[in-house]
């Protein structure tokens, strides 16, 4: 860690936000520009700038200034677009895929850390050239996962999620994509949406652990703000980049290494809202892949059961592990529930249940009991691909034994599960999605108010599909209107705005459609 290793001590806060005040950038585009010409000691730095953004981000309201303006997170979608295909065509010419180690890029640990920097790291680590594509990368994402969390980030997840092919502003970056076309033959014609990009990098995660975690939780905002666009833009290739990401963070819980650990429990929580979004995906569900995928979120689930212990279910140590700085869940902004669902659902509660129930339910627990969080959301994503329809009825193979399936392998880990309920009367609305689960039956939907996901993905995250609109059910004044027919991947204000964007969402809901009716 830098000489800038955050402290959690009150004395030495005051000095902290002073030398970030002192070292920061004039304009937040600065951490990333002009990379080849910055020292080591400007590299390290310019990624412990990113990582305390909301600190010293805070002049004339600087990161929603830069949020909302459209040319500079246009030029900077353009920069991780042509950043991340660069990156991920040179992964697969030299089939890093297959790699077991984590790469260590010489003059900027920053690039790869947590997983490498650390004495008890399991994971085999190999020394490679600074890389600026890495570097740009973790830097811009780490950037992007916090504008995301902001209220009117809409426009930079409209930008993720669309179609690039009106992405080039200037002639460098056509002259760019031109030179990656002429040094592969795998290169398309024209340039495919971010996302996908992405998908090719998160096939390298073994080596590029920090950058895929980043990748991954950039994914699963961009995914709960624009679901059907995003769901449509990565198509069914991305169930098994799941399925295989899902390997590695269980590699990464396996581990003896607390800071690999607790890699792997971030980065399970980071790909959970994206999970959530497939519930109403049945492109995405009778995908071959899709009972592999089911198979791999049940054995991580499981896997963090055997391992809970209540007394270690917390954040670990910035002070004893700096390292953690750069992993943490970058899903919390997606756990507010609006207050107008919480008025609604007061009405039907009794006093009681109202003392009870604090509103700072999801954030506490997740900040406060991360494995706990991890278990019971990981419950409730099975719990709503259930209640769609999905058929949990898949078989686990195991190394000796006949397999089970994935009701057998909930079961085992009752008790444990019941012990979390136990110490937190508020996650009892996950005890009839459990029984269900259990019993091979369709799970109920839970309360808007009294769920970890349900409430904030489907109601309270969510706005209205018409980009020149994107109304909240707060704005609008009622609940938004379903789009029945893609099974709710897609949500209006009003009649009028949804046959308004029918020209643009009629490929993804016909196609999602027809296989419903399959």
């Amino acid at each position: 860690m830098s000489s800038f290793s955050a402290k959690t001590d009150a004395s030495d806060r005051v000095v902290q936000v002073q030398l970030i005040q002192h070292v920061r950038p004039s304009n937040i585009e600065d951490l990333w520009s002009n990379i080849p010409s910055k020292s080591q000691q400007r590299l390290e730095m310019d990624h412990y700038l990113t990582e305390t953004l909301e600190k010293w981000a805070t002049e004339d309201d600087e990161m929603n200034k830069f949020v909302q303006d459209t040319s500079k997170i246009q030029a900077l979608v353009n920069q991780i677009y042509f950043r991340s295909l660069n990156l991920g065509i040179r992964c697969k010419q030299e089939n890093l895929s297959n790699y077991e180690f984590t790469f260590v890029p010489e003059g900027c640990l920053s690039c790869s850390r947590p997983c490498d920097h650390n004495d008890c790291a399991t994971q085999t680590c190999h020394e490679v050239p600074f890389d600026q594509d890495v570097h740009f990368l973790v830097v811009t994402l780490t950037v992007v996962c916090r504008l995301l969390t902001l209220t009117n980030s809409d426009k930079l997840a409209m930008l993720l999620a669309k179609d690039t092919d009106d992405i080039y502003d200037n002639i460098n970056e056509r002259m760019l994509y031109d030179h990656l076309r002429s040094v592969t033959i795998d290169c398309v014609a024209k340039p495919k949406p971010i996302i996908n990009t992405f998908m090719a990098l998160l096939d390298n995660a073994q080596c590029f652990p920090k950058l895929c975690n980043l990748v991954v939780s950039t994914m699963s905002l961009t995914t709960c703000r624009r679901p059907a666009a995003s769901l449509q833009a990565a198509n069914v290739q991305l169930i098994p980049i799941f399925f295989r990401y899902l390997r590695t963070i269980l590699d990464l819980l396996r581990s003896s290494c607390l800071i690999e650990t607790w890699t792997g429990i971030t980065s399970f929580l980071n790909i959970i809202p994206a999970l959530y979004q497939f519930g109403g995906w049945k492109i995405g569900q009778e995908s071959a892949n899709f009972k592999h995928l089911i198979t791999a979120v049940v054995v991580t689930l499981c896997h963090i059961c055997h391992d809970y212990v209540k007394e270690f279910d917390k954040p670990p140590s910035l002070d004893k592990l700096p390292e953690t700085l750069s992993t943490r869940p970058l899903i919390s902004t997606l756990l507010v529930i609006d207050d107008a669902d919480e008025a609604e659902e007061d009405e039907n509660l009794g006093q009681e249940q109202k003392t009870q129930r604090p509103v700072s339910l999801r954030k506490d627990l997740l900040n406060k009991n991360p494995e706990s969080f991890a278990i019971i959301a990981g419950l409730e994503v099975l719990g709503w691909w259930s209640h769609k329809g999905v058929n949990l009825e898949v078989h686990i193979p195991v190394t000796d034994g006949e397999p089970y399936d994935v009701p057998t392998a909930i079961q085992e880990y009752r008790k444990v599960i019941d012990d979390i309920i136990a110490n937190n009367s508020n996650l009892a609305y996950i005890q009839p999605i459990l029984e269900s689960i259990i019993k091979r039956e369709k799970s109920p939907k839970p309360r808007t108010s009294q769920s970890l996901l349900y409430g904030p993905l489907v109601h309270s995250f969510r706005r209205c599909g018409l980009p020149s609109c994107r109304k909240s059910a707060g704005d609008a004044g009622h609940d938004l209107l379903f789009c029945a027919a893609c099974n709710g991947l897609e949500q209006y204000c009003s009649k009028e705005h949804q046959k308004k964007h029918w020209k643009v969402h009629k490929h993804f809901c016909k196609n999602n459609r027809i296989s419903h009716n399959k």
